[in-house]
């Protein structure tokens, strides 16, 4: 008999965020190995007619913290109902942010006494201290922590989108299940821009320094060097103030044209702030340049790179965070793309990540939850 399994996930399908994308592969991964699979979902598509869907009311591109809370919590509500229609389902695999969705729909399948996996993309409450949100160590954070830890123990184990995650988590089943890019990205390779060009996408959140890229992009100003930011979240409207000739600005677009866009770019930037959060992270947007065999500076350096992506030489980790550091590592990756060093290495590190696509690394998660659930 066929073992079914509970996907819920803020995002689906054709929605464009990193989430959706994660979901949807795990989603198919596990009809491949013979699971019957149902997902509850807020904003996308359905993978399949028999998909479940909630809506919130909070759908804008506006941010606000408030209204993203309540919308959090008013979609979790709705989902209760959905739960207890797939109460029969072998398993529930939640993902986790939205924080406080995960934290009602947790509760929710410990009440109902039905068997759960999460899915922790980020660290959470650290992720609300980190950007003083909250207060690391009031009352709220130490609420919200044992409350997080909770949801942690009675679950039948957790899925870690980053190494760096391993030690903070106490349960018995952990799994790292990084994001990785889909494989079809090693067949991307187009024709760059005539023009020396530079690119930063996805969310402009709490955790993405966008100081330093304003002061980069001067610099990069005077070296007639093109720069291209794709995106939104609330540290956007700081990026649509930059008024130079070589800045081009996008809205949030498709993932299919954002990846059109990025994958004719020289260079790609990953700049975080310093937070705990930030240097075990590994950024989507850093796992896409690798996909697409495009150089990416980043700041700060995060821990736990596999060796394979070391080898690759298409990361650069400044030291510090300085914009004439970062200027200089921009000039000599040129140089070194004048000799088409980026094209020919390009076997040689297709070779190194195969084991990073989104196919490969869902199959080897989806083996493990079958295998301990």
């Amino acid at each position: 008999m066929k073992k079914s399994v509970a996907i819920i996930t803020y995002s689906l399908g054709n929605h464009p965020s990193a989430l959706a994308e994660r979901m949807n592969v795990l989603y198919d991964t596990l009809v491949k190995n013979n699971i019957h699979v149902k997902a509850i979902y807020s904003l996308g598509s359905a993978r399949s007619n028999k998909d479940l869907n909630a809506k919130g009311f909070n759908e804008s591109k506006k941010y606000n913290i408030f209204i993203r809370v309540i919308n959090e919590i008013f979609v979790g509500i709705k989902f209760i109902y959905y739960i207890f229609l797939l109460r029969k389902s072998d398993y529930f695999i939640v993902s986790s942010p939205p924080f406080f969705l995960a934290i009602i729909v947790s509760l929710t399948l410990r009440f109902f006494r039905l068997k759960y996996w999460l899915d922790i993309r980020d660290l959470y409450p650290e992720a609300l201290s980190d950007a003083a949100i909250i207060t690391k160590g009031g009352i709220i954070y130490k609420f919200l922590s044992w409350i997080t830890n909770l949801t942690y123990k009675k679950a039948e184990g957790v899925l870690l989108a980053s190494p760096g995650f391993i030690k903070t988590i106490s349960v018995n089943k952990k799994y790292i299940f990084q994001n990785g890019f889909p494989e079809k990205y090693f067949y991307i390779r187009p024709k760059k821009y005539s023009k020396k060009t530079i690119c930063v996408h996805g969310t402009f959140g709490y955790f993405q320094d966008v100081e330093f890229i304003l002061e980069l992009s001067k610099l990069l100003h005077k070296k007639d060097i093109n720069l291209l930011l794709i995106g939104g979240g609330i540290k956007f409207d700081e990026i649509k103030k930059l008024n130079l000739p070589n800045v081009k600005i996008f809205d949030k677009v498709s993932n299919k044209k954002c990846i059109d866009i990025i994958s004719k770019c020289h260079i790609g930037l990953s700049f975080r702030d310093t937070s705990d959060l930030s240097k075990n992270a590994f950024p989507v947007r850093v796992w896409e340049y690798l996909g697409l065999n495009i150089p990416c500076v980043i700041f700060p350096s995060f821990t736990n790179v596999n060796q394979s992506i070391k080898k690759t030489n298409l990361l650069y980790f400044l030291p510090k965070r300085c914009e004439l550091l970062a200027m200089k590592e921009i000039m000599l990756i040129f140089k070194k793309n004048k000799t088409k060093f980026y094209m020919e290495n390009n076997g040689i590190n297709k070779a190194l990540l195969e084991s990073f696509t989104r196919e490969v690394l869902s199959m080897k998660a989806c083996k493990f939850l079958i295998k301990n659930s």
